[in-house]
């Protein structure tokens, strides 16, 4: 789903998923 291979909008949401997922670990 990356046709550019550089989506600042995903990124953010990627770097907020993996915060929730190192705090629930």
């Amino acid at each position: 789903m990356e046709e550019c291979g550089h989506t600042p909008h995903y990124e953010k949401a990627d770097l907020f998923a993996a915060a929730v997922t190192y705090f629930l670990k």
